[in-house]
This record gives structure tokens, sequence and C-alpha cells, in this order.
């Protein structure tokens, strides 16, 4: 039976292990001027997903140059998730049908619920992939940026006194 899976590397760098500086890691992107634009073909609501995510894992210290293509796909996926629940919520079709069928009539989901609950499905994966819930990040070792937020008290006054 095999044993745990394998920490990524860019969670070990933001655990603080020497690892990848041992040249065995994956690159973490060390700046914000690296990170390429997405594709130019994605849609605009997919562009700004990317964008959103790159900025949170780039807060969370954990964003890796093999991210970059998990990131673009779970850009599509929840654009293709969000362009369905808009279309259901807008009534623009059904939650489901009802076919005919040599055995009676049957009730299937229509093709925007269907599409909605698989790209849910993917998008949950991909999530966990990359930290984006908090039971996420907790089991990856990360913690989520919290903008505008002060360092810890008792750490604060450490440094001040040069224990830190």
């Amino acid at each position: 039976m095999p044993g745990p899976r394998r920490t990524p590397k860019h969670v070990l760098t933001a655990r603080g292990s020497n690892w990848p500086t041992q040249g065995h890691g994956e690159v973490l992107v060390p700046d914000p001027a690296d990170v390429p634009l997405p594709p130019e073909w994605l849609p605009p609501a997919a562009r700004a997903r990317y964008a959103e995510v790159v900025t949170f894992l780039r807060g969370a210290s954990a964003l890796a140059e093999s991210d970059l293509p998990v990131v673009i796909r779970y850009a599509v996926t929840w654009a293709k998730w969000a362009a369905a629940e808009q279309r259901l919520a807008a009534g623009e079709e059904p939650e489901f049908l009802v076919t005919g069928g040599r055995y009676g009539d049957r009730v299937v989901p229509s093709p925007a619920r269907r599409t909605s609950t698989e790209a849910a499905r993917e998008l949950a994966r991909l999530e966990r992939v990359l930290g984006l819930s908090p039971a996420d990040r907790v089991g990856l070792g990360l913690s989520a940026p919290v903008p505008g937020a002060e360092a810890d008290p008792m750490e604060k006054l450490l440094a001040e006194h040069g224990h830190l």
C-alpha cells in the first residue's frame, strides 16, 4: 500500500523547507512582473478569474511556475460554470428536460445544468490542487493572505527586541 502523497514543493517552500533550494523543487514565481499574462484566447470572465487566483496565490507565497497551466484550466472551467449558472438563473434554459423514450418519459438535466454540475466537480478538484478553499489551505500548510492585517503583537514585540 503506498504511503501519503508527496507535499508539493511550493508548499514545502512556504513552510520554510530548504528542499527546493537544493535544485530539486519547483520554481516559485519571485516577482509579479514574472507572472505571464493569461493567454489571449481566454474569454474575459476567465481572464478576470485568472488574475484573481494568481493574485491570491502570490499573496500566499504559493504560486509556482508549474501552477500556471492549472490556473488557466481553473479559470476556463470557472467561466463555463458561471455562464451555465447565469443561463439557468435568467431562465434561458430549464433545469430539467422531459424526454420520451421506449420505456416512458424520462427527466434529464438540461445542457446548462449538466455543464454546471460537471464544471462544479472539476472546480472543486482544481481548488483542492491549488489550495483555494480554507480547508485545503490548512491541509497544504498555507494561510490566506489578509490585506491590511497587522502582525501578531507578540511577534512585533520580539522583533523590536531582536529576538526574531
